[in-house]
């Protein structure tokens, strides 16, 4: 799960903290922790130093399978485990108080699926609270090109790769290659809806509002939107819930 440059995991942490305790549904100590796409499992780590009972799963890709298949890696503590079934988190049912993502939502291909397992492993009256990019943010922020979450014709991908627009993974690559990739990715490996439709999914089974507000006093980057509508809309949401 990527940090700002000037964030460790402990700080990202205790910034959900903060904005679940905004919230009224502070983690308590001994809370069971859910990190939802931990990446190394940095933050479940920070979690575990603040006395919670934290663990953590990602989303991976098959590198030989065709198709891509989606399975799950789990990590707890300094273990790491992968699952091997797709769109099945390896928990119980009824097994977390808090669920948390960072950046991962924007790569769930099936949004249902995913969000009916979490509400699975939820105790009832568990929370949670995603933040993703928002569909129509300025510029994509894997691949650097502007309003590409929405907007990506050929001409358009080429335009920006022919002005030297690269991520760190392009470097070097000729504009075709470029392209390429890039279509690649977008099509196969993000997946940005409109809000209407977010709004509708994250709504079955929980109770669900915006929590722009509540990040936005506690990020000095975020403060530059103004308004929490603006962020939403052209950087990033914040979307909490309980469990029903």
């Amino acid at each position: 799960m990527p940090t700002r440059a000037d964030e460790t995991p402990v700080d990202r942490f205790d910034t959900y903290a903060r904005i679940l305790e905004d919230l009224g549904t502070p983690i308590l100590p001994g809370a069971r922790l859910l990190d939802f796409g931990c990446g190394s499992g940095s933050l479940v780590k920070a979690a575990c130093q603040r006395g919670v009972d934290a663990q953590g799963c990602d989303i991976a890709f098959e590198a030989e399978s065709v198709d891509k298949q989606l399975v799950f890696e789990m990590t707890s503590a300094h273990r790491l485990k992968r699952i091997e079934v797709p769109y099945r988190l390896p928990f119980d049912d009824a097994t977390f108080d808090v669920v948390i993502s960072d950046q991962v939502f924007e790569h769930v291909q099936n949004y249902e699926e995913s969000i009916s397992e979490l509400h699975r492993v939820m105790k009832p009256g568990a929370v949670f609270l995603h933040l993703f990019p928002s569909r129509y943010m300025l510029v994509e922020r894997h691949i650097f090109v502007p309003f590409a979450s929405f907007f990506r014709p050929r001409w358009w991908l080429t335009l920006w790769a022919a002005l030297g627009i690269r991520n760190g993974y392009q470097r070097g690559l000729s504009v075709a290659a470029t392209v390429a990739r890039n279509e690649d990715f977008m099509r196969t490996l993000v997946n940005y809806l409109p809000g209407d439709e977010l709004a509708r999914l994250f709504s079955r089974g929980f109770r669900v509002r915006g929590a722009e507000r509540e990040f936005m006093k506690h990020s000095r980057r975020a403060r530059w939107f103004l308004v929490p509508a603006l962020y939403r809309t052209l950087w990033q949401r914040c979307v909490y819930g309980v469990k029903c």
